[in-house]
Order: structure tokens, then C-alpha cells, then sequence
């Protein structure tokens, strides 16, 4: 356990518990704001019984493919359980959406298929976090509502866990509740819970794995033991099973074992060796019983818009691509988010895409996490003025400054694919938003006594932080495409009465 912020140890428990209230309170107001925009406004959510009920969620774009999924697994296969039509297991090239065409073969969408069998490129990791356990506790399925907001409150509360064990025993220069707030809602994470599918539970599964690595990678560096760097291994290795494009994220994880000291340093790699390369042994078995390749996750096999056999999803090689990769990387950094007159007062523009070297589909929503979230920007800056120091700096501020970079390296790797999301900065934002609150405190603290009016400098702090949490709800209240007036406009309707008119 971190000790009690300074004082605390002399307090009765009432008071320690009347002192925490406010943090108490920030945290049932972001769940909260989860399960309302993971329910679409409704805080009901919906179970979904069987294979029928989600044969029927097929009708929704993306829907009831993680419930298929656990029942292929339940059934002991790799695969999905529905069976893929006669027509499409009859083709000789069932990628080519023209030869699916002509056969009059329907394919499931976005699935992978091989040799008469439909996988998921999306991580099959909350399956057993959650779908499984859900099946055998309540007889079905979560809907994509729930599942969203489960793995959104769980990377929210690593968050927090992650702030208040770095800044305890601090004497903190911002409110808590603020940075709270800012963690759980000040980002897309209530954007990407509204009208949830499988896209957003797989993001959100690794946001969640993300923020558990970096909180276990903290409390390995304080203790240096090999039990937390076994931890620290492990949930590395969940991360990168929920999205293999964290994997980057090795080499802040490496680098954390040079900040500790010799004498435990090759132990403790060792302790955090065996989980990670045990979750990556299977990770590799999975992909070889699926595609018979150990680093095929099915994006090859992919039923979309094209035939993805010779497609480079990702890659850095040509002009063309440094070109797309510079673009991707301003976009992530800098694309602006919108403010309009009419609620909820925020729009997310669609990205703006090379169509020469993207994905040849219309682009979707997102925005830079420079704009949405401009104390990433001041952190990171922080964080490198503090690695120059990293001799005057303590554990928990080491360990914020290689989040950061974990943050930064995610981004960059990210950048080097041909399409850009709202919910692919869920990767990385709240890992730089994170470290930015710990190096932020760090900063405010060593200021505070070499600027005259250190109280202007904690303002404008306040301010961005709730700049952030802003767009965060109003985009939540805007959704996909204005998924949100769509799914409940009613309560769209409501919310915007104080306002005027809302916006169509």
C-alpha cells in the first residue's frame, strides 16, 4: 500500500474519510458517465441469451462477435461457431468482393475466413476476462454496451491507481478530483462507448491491459522485487495479446530494469521474462492452429471491401508511406476537434487521409490527442526536461517519464498504418495522459518556489484539464456520426432543451 498523503497518519478515520470524499465522488461520477454512454443514455444494459439473439445482433455492423467467438471457444475451437454459408465455402477466392459478388455468397463482415471457418483479428483476450465468466456467472452473453464500459471503468481505475501511487506522501499542487476527472472523461473513451461494437470492446480491452502494465510497471520500479516484476511481465504480455501493436511497449518495459539496481536486475528480468513469453507462446500457438502462421493474426483473411492477400496494413518503406506516416503522425497530434454553436457544442471531423496510400474506405472520426488533450503535450515536454535530470528524480517519476514514452512509441508505430479512428488513440492517450499528470506534479512542485505567482501556473492547469473533460462529455453526448441523438434521441432531445435547439 502507498502511505496517507502527509497529516493524513495523525487524522481520526472520519476525517481521513471525509478527506476523501471528493476523490470518492469523482470516481462514482465517471463510472457513472460510463454506464450512461455505454448504455446510449439508458443505464439499462442488455443480455444477450444465446446463439440466436446474437445470430440476430449480426444485423448491426459489427455486433454479437464476441459472443459468437466464446461459444467456438466454449465448444473447444479456435474458430467462431457460426458456420460460414455454402456459397462462400464453395469459392476459390472468397476475399474478392467481386467473386462474392457474382456467387451470391455472403460473408460475416470484418471476420476473418480460412479453409471454411470464421476467426477474429481482434484479440481474443476478453473472451476469458470476461465473456466466459459471464456466460457461466449469468447463462449469456454482455451485450457490446457492457462489455465497452467494463474494460473502459477498468483501464479508468488503473489509471487512478497509477496517479495516486506515484504522487503519494506528495503534498499535490492540482485537486485530485480534477486529475481524476481528466483521466476517466477528459479523452474518447465516452466517444468510443457510445453505440459500442466489437471494434470499441477490443480497443478498450487494451486500454485497459495498457494501463494495468503501466501501473504494475510503477510499482515494480518503487520495490524493485521479483514479484512485482513478474507482474509486470504478465500484464506486458495481456497488453500485447489485446493489441499486438503495443508491442513496442518492450522497450520502456526493458529499459525500466536499468533503473533499478545490478545486484536484482537480471533476477528480476528474468521474473518478468517467464509471464510475458508464456502470454506470447500462446499468442503464437493461437495464430498457428488458426492460419498455420505464427504472426498471421487474420487480417489477411479479412471479409472487407477488398482482397487483403497482398495488402501492407502497416509498414514504412517507401517515400509514399514516410510521406503517410508523417501526415498520420500530425493527425494523431493535431487533427482539431470542432466547436459548434448548437449542443453538445463539440463535433470530431473525419481524418484527412492520403487516399493514395489509406485504406480504401471513407474516413472516420477522430482527433489529435494534441488538441483534445493538450496537457499530453506539456507533460511530454516535462517529462523530457525530467529525463535530462533523471539522476534528481525519484521511482514514481521515472516510471512516468517511460510511460510516456511507451505512449509516444504506440503513437508512432500507429502512425505507420493506413487509417486513422477516434478509438485508436485509446492505444496511447491515456498512457500519455497519465505520465503527463505525475510529471505536471512534479514540475508545479520544483516551481512553486522559483515563480512569484505559482498559483497562475496551477490555473491554467485547471483550465486545460477542463478543456479536456469538455470535449470529452460533449463528444460522448455527439457519438459516432451522432450515434448518440440516433440511439436515444429523447434523451438527446432532453438534455438539449436548456440549450435551444440542438444540432440535426
Amino acid at each position: 500500500m502507498y502511505p496517507p498523503p502527509p497529516g493524513d497518519e495523525r487524522l481520526p478515520s472520519r476525517a481521513i474519510i471525509i478527506r476523501s470524499l471528493p476523490n470518492a465522488l469523482a470516481v462514482a461520477v465517471v463510472l457513472a458517465a460510463y454506464a450512461f454512454f455505454g448504455s446510449d443514455g439508458t443505464f439499462e444494459f442488455r443480455r444477450i441469451d444465446g446463439h440466436a439473439e446474437y445470430d440476430r445482433e449480426r444485423g448491426y455492423f459489427g455486433r454479437g462477435y464476441y459472443p459468437n467467438l466464446t461459444d467456438g471457444f466454449l465448444r473447444l475451437h479456435v474458430s467462431m461457431a457460426e458456420e460460414p454459408h455454402a456459397n462462400l465455402k464453395a469459392l476459390r477466392d472468397p476475399w474478392t468482393p467481386e467473386e462474392r459478388g457474382r456467387a451470391d455468397a455472403w460473408g460475416l463482415w470484418d471476420a476473418s475466413y480460412y479453409r471454411g471457418k470464421y476467426y477474429m483479428y481482434w484479440t481474443a483476450v476478453p473472451v476469458f476476462l470476461l465473456y466466459i465468466p459471464f456466460r457461466l456467472i449469468a447463462h449469456g452473453y454482455p451485450g457490446e454496451g457492457l462489455a465497452a464500459a467494463f474494460f473502459a471503468a477498468w483501464a479508468f481505475i488503473a489509471s487512478v491507481l497509477f496517479v495516486r501511487r506515484a504522487l503519494a506522501g506528495r503534498k499535490l499542487q492540482i485537486p485530485m478530483p480534477v486529475w481524476i476527472l481528466l483521466l476517466g472523461l477528459g479523452n474518447f473513451i465516452p466517444f468510443a462507448l457510445v453505440f459500442a461494437r466489437t471494434y470499441e470492446v477490443a480497443n478498450l480491452a487494451g486500454t485497459a491491459m495498457g494501463a494495468t502494465w503501466a501501473w504494475a510497471l510503477l510499482r515494480f520500479l518503487q520495490s524493485s522485487t521479483r514479484r512485482h516484476a513478474f507482474w509486470m511481465g504478465l500484464w506486458l504480455g495481456m497488453a500485447v495479446a489485446a493489441r499486438p501493436n503495443v508491442g513496442v511497449l518492450v522497450i520502456p518495459a526493458a529499459a525500466a530494469f536499468f533503473a533499478i539496481e545490478k545486484s536484482t536486475r537480471w533476477r528480476s528480468a528474468r521474473a518478468a521474462l517467464v509471464p510475458f513469453a508464456a502470454i506470447c507462446a500462446l499468442l503464437i500457438a493461437y495464430n498457428v492452429a488458426r492460419f498455420g502462421e505464427p504472426f498471421e493474426f487474420g487480417t489477411k483473411y479479412q471479409i472487407t471491401i477488398l482482397s487483403m492477400m497482398d495488402q501492407k496494413v502497416c509498414s514504412l518503406c517507401t517515400p509514399a508511406e514516410l510521406a503517410r506516416f508523417l501526415n498520420n503522425v500530425v493527425q494523431y497530434l493535431a487533427a482539431p476537434v470542432g466547436v459548434w454553436s448548437k449542443f453538445p457544442f463539440a463535433v470530431a471531423y473525419n481524418a484527412q487521409l492520403d487516399p493514395a496510400t489509406m485504406f480504401p474506405a471513407g474516413t472516420e472520426q477522430t482527433a489529435g490527442v494534441g488538441a483534445m488533450i493538450s496537457l499530453t503535450i506539456i507533460g511530454s515536454l516535462v517529462a523530457l526536461v525530467l529525463f535530462a535530470l533523471r539522476e534528481k528524480v525519484d521511482a514514481s517519476t521515472r516510471g512516468a517519464i517511460l510511460v510516456m514514452a511507451g505512449g509516444w512509441l504506440v503513437m508512432f508505430g500507429l502512425a505507420a498504418c493506413w487509417f486513422i479512428v477516434a478509438r485508436y488513440t485509446l492505444d496511447f492517450a491515456l498512457l500519455m495522459t497519465m505520465a503527463s499528470v505525475v510529471c505536471i506534479e512534479t514540475a508545479l512542485e520544483r516551481l512553486s518556489g522559483l515563480v512569484r505567482r505559482p498559483a497562475i501556473l496551477k490555473s491554467v492547469v485547471v483550465v486545460l484539464a477542463g478543456y479536456s473533460i469538455f470535449f470529452g462529455v460533449a463528444l460522448g453526448l455527439e457519438g459516432k456520426d451522432g450515434a448518440f441523438r440516433k440511439q436515444n434521441p429523447e434523451t438527446y432531445r432532453w438534455l438539449a432543451t436548456p440549450f435551444g435547439k440542438p444540432r440535426e
